[in-house]
């Protein structure tokens, strides 16, 4: 069963959640290890605490505008949060970069 929390606000400094799950009679439980968080900022492909030319092309490979599906590995370039990473998203990225 695939279940999608998308209420979860989850933010610096929020370390790890876990995850239970009971049977509907109550006569079973399981609890998951941690799931532990890496929170990095839109555009840090590669996660090194800077928007620079090593996340650039990762970026292009994920320009590809609304008609065809991102990638989740995309999700990271998706300024806009629209589900599509295009000309909007490089307006953003350039700002960050230029930071």
């Amino acid at each position: 069963t695939t279940v999608e929390l998308h209420s979860l606000n989850l933010s610096f400094p929020d370390k790890y959640v876990t995850v239970r799950a009971d049977s509907m009679d109550g006569q079973y439980h399981a609890i998951a290890n941690p799931v532990w968080l890496q929170f990095t900022a839109a555009g840090d492909a590669n996660a090194d605490g800077s928007i620079d030319l090593g996340d650039f092309p990762s970026f292009v490979d994920c320009l590809t505008g609304p008609q065809i599906d991102q990638l989740p590995s995309c999700d990271i370039m998706d300024f806009d949060r629209d589900n599509d990473v295009d000309v909007v998203d490089f307006a953003a990225f350039q700002h960050e970069f230029n930071q």
